[in-house]
């Protein structure tokens, strides 16, 4: 549910989103998976900057992470790309990262 925007006479529509994923635990933490989401706005924009094209966008990746030692320190990598792309910004993503667990 959205609200009007501050200083400008203008309330986005309402969006809905879908989350999936399914993953593979290895032995000793490490994991392998697949995601994907869907977000489509359920009603018009209104106000001056209105705009007539309900927004979506889809997408699917997959994902992994190592842990060099388990449970302490590891990284991780995900693929997304998206699909279906309208009004919303879309494209393709890397990111990658380094676990460290404190405790």
């Amino acid at each position: 549910i959205n609200h009007q925007q501050q200083g400008a006479a203008f309330t986005e529509g309402p969006h809905v989103t879908f989350d999936y994923a399914a993953s593979y635990n290895f032995p000793k933490g490490h994991e392998l998976g697949m995601f994907g989401f869907g977000t489509w706005q359920g009603d018009s924009d209104k106000g001056q900057k209105a705009v007539n094209t309900a927004d979506r966008i889809l997408g699917i990746g997959v994902y992994g992470a190592y842990w060099f030692k388990p449970g302490k320190f590891g990284t991780l990598a995900r693929f997304t790309t998206n699909y279906l792309t309208r009004n919303r910004y879309g494209g393709i993503a890397f990111q990658i990262g380094l676990t460290y667990l404190i405790m």
